[in-house]
């Protein structure tokens, strides 16, 4: 299922036939160069790099000091080779996404058959779990990778055993992470260039070090801030400080705020990455290092409680109920080793033979809560998971819906 087609943006060309043919309006002199540059850089982000080189080109031509048209020159020359490269690729792999296709439509006509003959709630996660898959194909066929991953993750809502999509869509994940921060990237480098050429030093330093964010190992970002640096007056340095100064306090106050949130709703794991970010910022931040202590305190005390809870219930040989416990302490500390030791201990005691009399039942509330959660009814999927976890406390494919369900909660508070 490793179908990643990449259709060139516009027909491969040879850089020497492009320079013959490009015309662009002339202008003089440095100004005329900036507004070149800025033309050309907005081609180049659109991925429309044939006019983007031309552009450039006459850029250098109207100053052939101009940094950003020299370094972009460079860099649209490896990306016009990179498509060619990319093109003859793509047609091999359009080739075998194009036979893959017709197989799993013929798939797909097959499942929806056999959900009509046998109406049970595993034919029918079967069928949607499939379907989405195919519309996940099919927009990679359009080199569409965001929609892809959009539709496979539903495919694994029904799926969730299903290793190797689980694996492709990780892979389609970290790639458009990739292509998402060189983007950013380029833009931030292009921008940086412009305010240079411009005499716009305070706004081109500011750029700089964002690009530096991005990619801390960049010799040209380095070079560009030590140099900027170096030409600002102390009164332009001053105010460029001053600037950062208040977009730092703004940051800090956004944090500061969203930690108080998350601490009078009682996440105390949420809290204490806010204020811990914050503190980050401002290293000498009283009021967030106190908080951040506090917090960590408050979730060492709730976790400690619910463990001990948890422990005592396990005692009493309440399993059900310890595993309540054990679960809400891993919910508020992801990472607390106890309370997983605790789950996995329970699992241990379940028997063999219990665990496959009630694997019919969970799996067919596990899909129930699969439909809850399509259909946006959050809290009563939760109310299934939890149903779930006390018959099966380790039940991997409800901790995935958990998982989901978190990001749901964050995605809708804001945090």
């Amino acid at each position: 299922m490793n179908f990643f087609p990449r259709l060139p943006r516009v027909a491969p060309v040879f850089i020497s036939s492009l320079l013959l043919t490009v015309s662009v309006p002339s202008f003089a002199g440095p100004e005329a160069a900036n507004r070149l540059f800025r033309e050309g850089l907005e081609e180049y982000l659109a991925g429309n790099y044939v006019p983007a080189m031309g552009i450039f080109i006459e850029a250098l031509k109207e100053d052939e000091t101009h940094h950003g048209a020299k370094a972009f020159i460079l860099k649209t020359r490896e990306q016009l080779a990179r498509e060619q490269d990319e093109a003859r690729r793509a047609l091999r792999e359009q080739e075998r996404l194009q036979r893959r296709l017709e197989e799993e439509r013929e798939r797909e006509e097959a499942l929806k058959r056999q959900e009509l003959e046998d109406d049970t709630p595993e034919a029918r996660a079967r069928s949607r779990a499939h379907s989405h898959y195919l519309k996940g194909l099919e927009y990679v066929s359009e080199d569409n990778l965001a929609l892809a991953l959009r539709e496979w993750d539903l495919s694994l809502l029904w799926d969730p055993d299903n290793t190797e999509l689980a694996a492709l869509a990780e892979r389609t994940r970290r790639e458009l992470d990739i292509v998402s921060r060189a983007n950013l990237l380029e833009k931030r480098i292009g921008e940086a260039y412009t305010y240079y050429q411009e005499g716009n030093l305070a706004d081109s330093l500011e750029a700089w070090r964002e690009v530096q964010r991005i990619d801390p190992a960049s010799p040209t970002a380095a070079e560009y801030i030590k140099e900027i640096r170096e030409r600002l007056s102390q009164r332009e340095r001053d105010a460029y400080e001053a600037r950062r100064s208040e977009q730092q306090k703004r940051e800090i106050s956004s944090l500061m705020e969203k930690g108080r949130d998350a601490m009078s709703a009682k996440r105390y794991s949420e809290a204490a990455g806010k204020f811990g970010r914050a503190l980050k910022l401002d290293p000498g931040h009283e009021e967030a290092g106190k908080m951040k202590a506090e917090a960590e305190k408050a979730l060492a005390l709730k976790v400690g409680e619910l463990l001990e809870e948890g422990s005592a219930l396990l005692e009493k040989e309440d399993y059900a109920g310890a595993s309540r416990k054990f679960h809400a302490a891993l919910q508020a500390d992801p990472g607390n080793r106890q309370a997983a030791g605790y789950i996995e201990k329970l699992r241990r005691i379940t028997s063999a033979r219990e665990r496959r009399r009630r694997q019919q039942q969970v799996r067919r509330m596990y899909f129930d809560a699969a439909g809850l959660y399509m259909n946006g009814e959050y809290d009563e999927c939760r109310a299934v998971v939890d149903e779930i976890f006390e018959l099966d406390p380790g039940n991997e494919n409800a901790y995935k819906l958990l998982d989901r369900l978190e990001w749901v909660r964050r995605l809708t508070s804001g945090n």
